[in-house]
């Protein structure tokens, strides 16, 4: 009677309460779009931590806690086999990237992201390395990159009570076991990471080095004058001991026995409901729609040769939802980097008649007339040969075409950028909309290793008659 009771109970519950099952999931908050097929609680948890963790980072560091302009999308798997298949990648278990439209994370959603569940601590160590990113142009080294991820991902929330810095079992375990990676090897991490069998070591001991340093003035006041010594090519090693005034050896040293003393400083505030209270949305998704808004973030992650098997997999889609116009967006914009340009020209004609205010389509038409140049004028020539666009219309056409992408939405990476590169390799004419482009790339969006970039800036301005900018 008991075992029929307990049955009936069960069958009741999943009866009343369904949304305790995993389903598939679209959760969209201030600063962030969350997919997966989770349970709604779990999905929920996520988002909600990952606002309260942004609001957090934001407070310690004295920033507005603004909306970002582009939120963030997060895609959901089941572990990691999935999500390593989906970005052709391997051995990851969290990846951050700039998409085409903007920033997505891949993360595992094994364990219900919850504080003690691998799942958790990798979405906020990959959702610190957005955050960070934002807060600054400056390009951190890979080291510290990784290690101050880390750091913040030791972020805990208890109540109205939010603590960060506590160690977590996985740094002390790489720590423990099997010795310690060269301090010159982490420290010479700036671009790339380390080559190495144990890339766990080269995580803990990052971490190690950014702890020490936030809880030390002494070098933490000098971490402004590091990353300006990087900035000038300086040597990784003579960089890092000019600026802290201690070798690299000498450092690793000091961080061993902070280690080894095993106290921690701890960081911990009471949180109000400005940093704690959070509104979202959740609707339920058909298969088709999740799939569908997985597939705009599997464009980032094409080659040639998957290009063709992800068109046939919009055209299954497409029969089942329709003509869509996100749909017809996505598959231009697959058809352009498949270099078929005919056949991206053609899905965006569709669109251009019924979305001329769509910023995402403008910025995608002005795109497909860019690489279609690009390809023409320069495929097939070594690396070595100067790339010059030749005056024609096609040029103009891609000038004008970004001008407008640019009216709807100035600040677009894609379309700035784009823009640097086709008055920086020509002697086109530069419009009041060109030349605010080249600005802001100038100011927000150069890499600091792209010496073609900055060529391109000095190009533009000097015909501009800016010369001493052009100098700059």
């Amino acid at each position: 009677m008991k075992t029929q009771l307990r049955s009936l109970l069960i069958f009741l519950c999943v009866l009343l309460f369904p949304m305790s099952a995993f389903a598939n999931l679209e959760i969209k908050s201030e600063n962030i779009i969350f997919y997966g097929d989770v349970k709604p609680a779990d999905g929920e948890r996520l988002v909600r931590n990952l606002e309260i963790y942004r609001a957090t980072i934001l407070a310690f560091s004295k920033v507005d806690n603004r909306p970002d302009k582009t939120p963030l999308t997060i895609y959901a798997f089941k572990n990691a086999t999935k999500l390593n298949k989906f970005a052709a990648s391997k051995g990851y278990a969290g990846l951050y990237t700039q998409g085409t439209n903007g920033p997505i994370f891949l993360t595992i959603s094994k364990g219900g992201f919850k504080d003690d569940k691998w799942s958790s601590q990798v979405a906020l160590h990959e959702y610190s390395h957005h955050v960070l990113h934002a807060l600054s142009r400056d390009h951190y080294p890979r080291w510290y990159d990784e290690g101050f991820a880390n750091y913040l991902s030791t972020f805990n929330i208890t109540g109205d009570i939010i603590t960060i810095g506590a160690p977590k079992v996985t740094h002390g375990t790489s720590l423990k076991q099997g010795g310690w990676m060269s301090p010159e090897k982490v420290f010479s991490s700036i671009r790339r990471y380390p080559e190495t069998r144990r890339i766990d070591k080269f995580y803990g001991q990052s971490w190690l080095y950014v702890h020490y340093m936030q809880n030390t003035p002494e070098y933490s006041s000098k971490f402004p004058a590091y990353i300006d010594a990087l900035k000038t090519a300086q040597d990784p090693l003579k960089a890092f001991e000019s600026s802290f005034g201690v070798s690299v050896e000498d450092y690793h040293k000091k961080a061993r026995l902070y280690w080894n003393k095993n106290a921690f400083p701890v960081a911990s505030f009471k949180a109000g409901p400005a940093i704690l209270n959070h509104e979202m949305t959740v609707q339920e998704l058909t298969d088709e729609e999740l799939d569908l808004a997985f597939a705009k973030a599997n464009l980032n992650f094409l080659d040639e040769k998957t290009i063709v098997k992800f068109d046939k997999k919009l055209e299954k889609l497409q029969a089942k939802l329709g003509k869509r116009e996100d749909l017809t967006l996505l598959r231009s914009e697959a058809a352009m980097q498949g270099k078929d340009y005919k056949k991206a020209d053609h899905l965006m004609s569709e669109l251009i008649r019924t979305a001329d205010k769509n910023s995402n389509v403008l910025r995608l038409r002005a795109d497909i007339a860019y690489h279609k140049l690009w390809t023409e004028q320069f495929e097939g020539l070594e690396k070595s040969q100067a790339k010059i666009f030749q005056q024609s219309a096609d040029l103009q056409s891609a000038i004008q075409y970004f001008e407008e992408a640019l009216i709807v939405d100035k600040t677009n990476k894609t379309s700035n950028l784009h823009m640097l590169d086709l008055l920086g390799r020509s002697q086109a004419k530069i419009t009041s909309v060109a030349m605010r482009a080249v600005e802001r790339t100038n100011e927000f969006y150069l890499k600091q290793d792209n010496v073609g970039e900055y060529l391109s800036v000095a190009n533009v301005m000097a015909r501009a008659g800016k010369m001493l900018r052009a100098c700059d």
